[in-house]
């Protein structure tokens, strides 16, 4: 049988031995440290390179304000098929330029006077006058509408003025 005090006595000292091979904690402040000069290293002669840096790029997008903003919506220009009023025909450019004219003056004249109410874009600037061209034709068309009894509207007001107005299909422009 072992003796207790001696068994005792070996316990204490093994565990004593054991504490002190652990990690040592260090205390009181860390000891200063030199910074390094790092320019001893350094071999960056920056007067070789007299201009200065590029500017930061920026971007530059065709993307309308609306859309980037999120704002698009119904109000939006769209392209759809619908009707104009079609005055005049010709395969002359300077009778078609003149025509123009005569047809925004009208358009304009209208306006003013409050004939065109309730008709879309009566109140645009510049008025929906269009030279369309399709070989060997200038056509001089009016108005962009959605359906055809809005077109009739005008037609009945532009027959007065241009003899032989009438409804015809085109792709417009609706929601400017």
């Amino acid at each position: 049988m072992v003796n207790r005090p001696v068994l005792f006595g070996l316990v204490f000292l093994l565990a004593g031995c054991a504490a002190t091979r652990g990690a040592q904690e260090q205390q009181g402040p860390a000891p200063e440290e030199a910074p390094i000069d790092w320019s001893a290293y350094e071999d960056f002669d920056p007067t070789r390179y007299p201009d200065p840096p590029p500017p930061p790029l920026t971007v530059q997008h065709d993307v309308p304000e609306a859309l980037m903003e999120g704002k698009a919506g119904a109000s939006a220009a769209r392209t759809v098929e619908g009707y104009r009023v079609q005055i005049f025909l010709t395969e002359n450019k300077a009778t078609a330029d003149s025509i123009y004219t005569a047809a925004v003056a009208w358009w304009r004249r209208m306006a003013a006077q409050g004939l065109l109410e309730g008709i879309p874009g009566a109140q645009d600037d510049p008025p929906p006058v269009y030279i369309v061209y399709r070989a060997p034709y200038y056509r001089i068309r009016l108005g962009n509408f959605r359906t055809r009894e809005e077109a009739e509207r005008l037609r009945e007001l532009a027959a007065r003025r241009f003899e032989g107005a009438f409804v015809t299909s085109d792709r417009v422009t609706l929601g400017q």
